[in-house]
């Protein structure tokens, strides 16, 4: 091992922890956010592909509509769709319009958080509701 690198390295960490001791979880919350980071490479780039094809799948749409409405060839669709080319901004824009998903999900597979889930007594508290109305 280089002995610069080895002294680069003690001396980050070491001042890494003087300044969580200072500035508090500040850099706590940082290191988290870094752990979260993704690479991008092929495996990304497949499983971008996949979901696109799950969700035209979903649409009961051909690869071709899905090509011609993105302005591209059948050839570079499945392309796309099998991991070995990447899609433009505008493409993914589209195509978030196109299957009602938000680019984030495409990209990351993540829901955003604007999604709501309803807890089960809200759930209980609407049906009562509903049946009040129903009578």
């Amino acid at each position: 091992m280089c002995p610069f690198l080895f002294a680069e390295n003690y001396i980050s960490r070491e001042l890494l922890s003087a300044l969580k001791r200072v500035n508090g979880n500040k850099f706590e919350r940082m290191d988290d956010m870094n752990k979260e980071i993704r690479e991008y490479d092929k495996n990304v780039q497949f499983e971008i592909g996949q979901r696109i094809q799950e969700m035209r799948l979903d649409k009961n749409m051909k690869s071709i509509e899905l090509a011609t409405e993105l302005g591209i060839t059948r050839n570079q669709m499945s392309r796309i769709e099998n991991g070995r080319a990447n899609c433009t901004i505008q493409q993914l824009y589209i195509m978030s319009q196109i299957f009602e998903h938000s680019m984030d999900y495409i990209i990351s597979g993540k829901r955003g958080r604007q999604e709501n889930k309803i807890t089960f007594a809200q759930r209980e508290a609407i049906d009562k509701m509903l049946r009040a109305f129903d009578k």
